[in-house]
This record gives structure tokens, sequence and C-alpha cells, in this order.
């Protein structure tokens, strides 16, 4: 475009935004930015928002932060770029202050907000505080917990050793479980050596991806833990039976 004499607009700005973000390419993010500045193309939320993404993806917190912060009318994707952006980076206190900053704001929260929330607080061990947000996404808010929210929530409750409590929220989901939820389920049942769930939560992993040894490993070292020998054996003939291989450089005592 530079050699043909055509100039850019908002539109192709935005794609290589988004496309050095992707890339992780911080130097040449801030050319582009640069770029943006110097021939005053028209920064809409569509370009500020990119911006936002595309920083944080390059794990420049700061620079990220600073474009939101400049922005000059914020919206509901906004506030989602910079809590996962700050998420991500590991600032997951940075990221729970743009809830009530949103709020006051008057711009709702929607799936996608939640999730980011959810998500921080998971990563963060905050109990209560995720099972709270959790609690009000449908009554206060309308917005349906999806399989990804509950993916979220099991995991919370699992790394913190709510093992049975996790077991039930999956038992009365409205949506289907996924691999995400079983694992994060088989996950928490190998940290706390929790058999008789853990196996409920193989089962289920081995139906949904029947392929992945992970699911088995991380069973075979349930059985190790409490020195339940025979199942060790046995996950080792499930895996041969359905020519499983072990990837090189997984845990495990199999």
């Amino acid at each position: 475009m530079h050699l043909r004499n055509v100039k850019p607009n908002h539109v192709t700005m935005t794609i290589a935004v988004s496309a050095t973000g992707q890339l992780g390419a911080l130097k040449i993010a801030r050319q582009l930015h640069g770029f943006l500045h110097k021939n005053c193309i028209h920064m809409n939320a569509f370009v500020y928002n990119s911006l936002v993404d595309m920083y944080a993806k390059c794990a420049s917190i700061q620079e990220a932060y600073q474009v939101f912060s400049e922005m000059p009318i914020k919206d509901v994707v906004s506030y989602n770029v910079m809590i996962n952006g700050f998420a991500n980076c590991g600032h997951g206190k940075e990221a729970l202050k743009l809830f009530p900053e949103m709020l006051e704001a008057e711009i709702e929260p929607d799936a996608v907000t939640f999730l980011g929330i959810l998500t921080v607080c998971s990563q963060a061990g905050f109990l209560k505080l995720g099972c709270d947000y959790f609690d009000c996404m449908a009554g206060v808010y309308g917005v349906e917990p999806s399989v990804d929210h509950y993916a979220c929530i099991v995991d919370l409750l699992g790394r913190a050793g709510y093992i049975e409590q996790a077991y039930d929220l999956v038992r009365a989901m409205s949506v289907e479980p996924h691999a995400g939820v079983w694992g994060a389920l088989l996950n928490a049942c190998c940290t706390y050596s929790h058999v008789e769930i853990g196996e409920v939560a193989a089962r289920e992993l081995f139906r949904i991806e029947p392929e992945n040894p992970g699911n088995y490993v991380l069973l075979s070292n349930i059985y190790a833990k409490t020195k339940m020998w025979d199942g060790v054996k046995a996950v080792r003939c499930l895996m041969r039976g359905k020519r499983v291989t072990k990837w090189q450089g997984a845990a495990g005592l199999m």
C-alpha cells in the first residue's frame, strides 16, 4: 500500500494491529501506534480496542492500560479486552477493579466480562468472590452461564479442595459439560487424591476425548498416590488397548 501511495484507513489499521498482537511483536506494535497518530487516522472504538488488545498480547500491560485510559468513549468490549489483558498478564487485582468501574460508567457486563472475571478468581483462588460473581450473573445481570463459566467455577472449587461441591455443580449444570469442565474436576481429584469422583471424571473424558493421554496419566497418578497399583495397571492396559501413547515429558508414574 505504501509503495502504491495508498493511504490506509481505520479498517486496514485495525487488521494490522490485530495481526501484530497475534505475533506478540512489541516493536512493530509501537511503530503501528505511532503511525496512527502521525497520519491522523480516525481512532474509533474498534481501533482503540484493537490497540489495547495488541499491547496486552505483547505483554506490555502498562501501554495497554494507557491506551485504555485515553479512550474518549469506552464500551463493553473495551472493558472486556482490558480485563482479559490484565488477567493474562497476571494482574488479577487490577482486572477485578475494572468491574465496578464499568458499572459506574453504566456499561452492562456480558458473558465475556464474567468469563474474564471468573478466570481471574480461579487463578487467584478468590473462592467466595468468584462464587458471588457466578451467582449474580443470571439473577442480577441477565447473563446465563455457559459451559465455560461453569468450567471456571468447577476449577475454582476444585483448587480449594471442594471436590464434592464441584461434582454436585457439574451434575446440576443446565448445559452439557465439556472436556474443560471434566478436566478441571479430574485435576482437582488428582491434587487431593479423590478416587471415586476422579474415576467418574476420567470416564467422561475418555468418552469425550479418548486419544488425550493426559487424562489417563492423571487417573493413573490418582491410583498411584493412593497405592491402588491394580488401578495403575488397568489404566496402562486401557491405553495399550486404545493405542494411546503418553507424550514425551508428561508427568506421572506410568
